[in-house]
């Protein structure tokens, strides 16, 4: 870990893991070493043992910029939920901020971020609009999300999935409780870990950009297999939140109206977590949740 930042504390943490980005690292790290600010922040960035040209790109960056920038390496692949903890517990600042290695951040991200956590102190987080570009960083004339109320809850998250992307996520610092891991996260579970203790704020403006790489998952059998990963993390917070059994029911049957779409099969863990939400949600929960179905269908057919 490089140690020429400042000894003092700064406001936010911008966080960002990097494997075998040397394509993207260096355009994500200059969108954040450019921001202005009125306050202090430190960007923390992760290589997890990459086999390209990362590294070398890192080690120029600080040493421009070694006031700003922390550099942590592994000697070994490590993955990226180890990555993301290790990375996001390095953090020093008030607010943390996510990125991700081959994203990038538009002017105004932090200050304007910031000023929301700072003007509504029951917020425990919040996010923002972000455009969608290809592999060379030019816009799709995509954007997620596409509307999204000022202010989400976990219900939302557990209803609908991720409201917005990952790295458009700032949060507190002292609300996550989330420090290690014996299984692979996804960010939704990251995200439901923060909303466990309040609400997040959502600012429309387009204040970075995701960027869809030859890795991304676009195929049905990778699409199967993140949804049956995903129900992995819905039914680890399953316990967690007895009260929102029915945003749970919601989901899963969600979820099963995706697989028929996609013509991914519906496994038995699936039925298992449907019917298990069914019986434990009582018929009033029940209820809750069918209507909020019924209320939506026009989004949920999309």
């Amino acid at each position: 870990m490089s140690q020429s930042v400042s000894a003092k504390a700064p406001k936010v943490s911008v966080c960002v893991v990097t494997y075998n980005h040397e394509r993207f690292i260096e355009t994500c790290l200059r969108s954040l070493l450019i921001q202005v600010t009125d306050f202090d922040f430190e960007i923390i960035v992760s290589d997890d043992c990459s086999s390209d040209g990362t590294g070398a790109i890192l080690d120029r960056l600080a040493r421009v910029h070694p006031d700003r920038l922390r550099v942590s390496r592994h000697s070994v692949n490590r993955g990226p939920t180890q990555t993301f903890l290790a990375t996001h517990n390095l953090a020093r600042g008030e607010y943390v901020a996510s990125l991700d290695g081959d994203d990038f951040a538009h002017p105004g991200k932090l200050a304007m971020q910031v000023k929301l956590l700072d003007d509504h102190p029951d917020l425990v987080a919040c996010g923002h609009r972000m455009q969608i570009v290809d592999e060379a960083g030019q816009p799709t004339g995509r954007s997620f999300p596409a509307h999204l109320a000022a202010r989400f809850d976990i219900g939302k998250a557990i209803r609908c999935g991720m409201p917005t992307f990952a790295s458009s996520i700032m949060y507190r610092k002292q609300a996550r409780t989330l420090l290690s891991a014996d299984f692979e996260l996804f960010d939704w579970y990251i995200l439901t870990d923060l909303l466990m203790r309040g609400d997040a704020g959502y600012v429309p403006e387009i204040l970075g950009s995701y960027r869809i790489n030859s890795t991304s998952l676009t195929s049905t059998l990778a699409q199967a297999g993140m949804r049956a990963r995903m129900l992995e993390m819905y039914a680890r917070r399953f316990d967690d939140l007895p009260c929102r059994r029915a945003d749970f029911f919601a989901y899963a049957v969600r979820a099963a109206a995706v697989c028929a779409r996609l013509g991914i099969p519906v496994t038995a863990a699936h039925r298992q977590f449907l019917r298990a939400t069914f019986t434990l949600g009582g018929a009033g929960q029940l209820l809750d949740a069918l209507t909020w179905i019924f209320q939506n269908r026009a989004a949920l057919a999309r």
